[in-house]
Parts: C-alpha cells; structure tokens; sequence
C-alpha cells in the first residue's frame, strides 16, 4: 500500500493561446487517461492510481484534440514520498487524436502508442518488450442509444520473439423510455487475442497497457489478455442521486495454449495442459450514491463461478466479493 505519495505535480506551459486554438507543453508528475479507459487510465478502485513522469503536449482546436507524450512510469512504494522520479524501467509514450463532431458517428479516437519494458513476462517468455499499438475508437454522445466501438493492433518484439496481438471490443446500450428515470439495457463484448503457439518465436499475447483497474468490476479478478467475454447489463436509476447496476459476465480463454492475468497483466494461471476454455461465470449489483458534488459513495457484490478452466489448473474455488467505497472531492 502507498500510504502517502505525489501523483500529479506538473508545469504547464502555454505556447499558442487565440481563440481557436490552444497548445500547452506539461512537464512533471501527471496521470492520464484516455477514451474509454481501457489502455490507459487512473485506475481508480482497489490498486493504487497510477502516475506517470514526462513531457506532454496538448493541441485543442474547434474539433480536434491531440495530445503527443513521453513519460516513464511511476511504480508505487510502500511509504511516505518515496517513489522514484523518472524510472526508465517501463517507457511510455505516443499521440491521441479525438475528432468531433465527426459525420454519422458521433466521434472518432485515433492513436498511436509505444512502449518499452525492461523485465515483463508474457506466457512463460521473458525479458526486454517494445510493443507498438495503432487503434481506432468510434463513440457517440450520450444519447437514448449508445455505442462505443474499439479495434486495436499490436507489434514489436519480446526478446526472440516478434508481437503480433490485437483486440476487438463493443459496448452498446439503449435507454427503455426518454425520461431520465428510464432503465438502460446494455451489452459489451470483447475478443482479446492470447498466445497460439508456444515457442514459435510469434507472441500473439495482447497487452492492455494501463488499464482501470476495476475492468470487469471492482473485484478485479480478470485482466483483458487472452479472453472473449459476454456482459450483458442493466441499470435502473432509482431517483436523482440514486442507481442500481445489475450485470452478467460470461469469460472464455480465446487461445488454449495461453494462460489468464490480472489487470496489472500478471499471470494468475499458465496455460498448463488444459485444454478448457470456459473461465467461469460473473454476477454482480451495484448501488450507487451521489446526493452531491462532493460525495459519493458505491457499494458492489460480486459473485464469481469458476468454470472447467480453473478447475483443471487450480483449486476452482468460487468467489464472493462485498465492497464499499466513499469519495470526497473538495
């Protein structure tokens, strides 16, 4: 646990400042996050945030925002004020563009991404990784039906072996009236490649990068590698402070000859000798509260099934998870 540290400590600079554009260069201590979190964010919920020292430069204009950085990461320390200051261990940088409002769709992210790990392990391969990731992102404004589209491919090398990985998700919902007290009913899915072969000198295994550490909820028991997963949801508002989520999600390995991880993309299990793929099944309710801009306050359980997958390679013991977090913003 990181009892007390820094996490944003940063100088703007502003370089262009008219009414039609904006160009600032950041140089510190900062966190970023970016579309829908999920390569790279705060990671808000049970791990600590995540923080990144480097140089940003941030471009807005009528339509366009681009933002072009090069940052290392900050690793968390357990103590008062003692993570280090540019750590060359994990290399991060690359370009965000956002474009809206665009015709048809209601915006579109498109980005570029490297990164450069000293030490990382991806099934039973070890050593230095240089992963590049080129992704589109289509998304539309918060409307009675939403859609939030996202595919991404991935290259490089780890040590001997070449990268070739890529993810494919999708995140629908549809409001069941047009008053604010309607229900939305919403279905994700997500395919996520994982390694094929074993020691063909081909690394199929998707990195997620910074993802939120609450991906599939707040348990935080599965990261996005090597998974296709089901999620249907539905959330009811219960007054105007007020909300319940109920949601299902289904996990299947997508390869067999590669293991599962955490969001912090460590391995939980190798891919063994099974040749199982169903993960197992997840069950959760969230009630949220938020009576004002200052406070607000989530409680979530989780169940969690396992399936033939873990039950080949571990215990396959099942899960119940019950959490309550406040937030205070001043």
């Amino acid at each position: 646990m990181n009892e007390l540290d820094l996490y944003q400590l940063f100088l703007d600079v502003d370089l262009v400042s008219t009414a039609s554009l904006s160009v600032v260069t950041r140089i510190g201590r900062q966190e970023f996050s970016y579309g829908s979190s999920r390569l790279i964010s705060t990671r808000e919920g049970p791990n600590n945030r995540q923080a990144f020292d480097g140089v940003k430069i941030i471009m807005k204009s009528d339509r366009l925002k681009a933002d072009a950085f090069y940052s290392t990461y900050v690793f968390s320390k357990t103590g008062i004020f003692n993570d280090e200051f540019f750590n060359d261990r994990v290399q991060f940088g690359g370009a965000y563009f956002v474009l809206t409002p665009m015709p048809i769709v209601g915006g579109l992210d498109a980005y570029y991404l490297y990164i450069e790990k000293q030490d990382a392990t991806w099934n039973e391969v070890s050593g230095k990784e240089r992963r590049h990731s080129v992704g589109l992102r289509l998304w539309s404004k918060p409307a009675r039906f939403h859609y939030d589209i996202e595919g991404l491919y991935q290259f490089g090398t780890m040590e001997d072996n070449s990268i070739d990985a890529w993810t494919l998700s999708y995140n629908l919902s549809y409001a069941l009236g047009t008053k604010p007290s309607a229900p939305t009913i919403g279905l994700k899915t997500e395919m996520i490649s994982g390694d094929v072969k074993q020691d063909d000198g081909e690394l199929q295994s998707f990195n997620p990068l910074f993802p939120r550490g609450a991906y599939f909820g707040y348990a935080a028991l599965i990261g996005p590698s090597n998974l296709f997963d089901v999620h249907p949801a539905f959330d009811i508002p219960l007054g105007r402070s007020t909300s319940l989520s109920l949601d299902y999600d289904a996990f299947w390995r997508y390869s067999t000859n590669d293991g599962i991880y955490n969001p912090g993309t460590q391995v939980i299990y190798p891919a063994g000798d099974s040749n199982e793929k169903f993960i197992g099944h997840q069950i959760s309710s969230t009630l949220e509260f938020e009576p004002n801009q200052y406070i607000f306050m989530r409680l979530e359980t989780t169940w969690f099934k396992s399936g033939p997958y873990l039950k080949s390679v571990g215990s396959g013991k099942d899960i119940f998870y019950f959490g309550v977090t406040t937030t205070l913003r001043f």
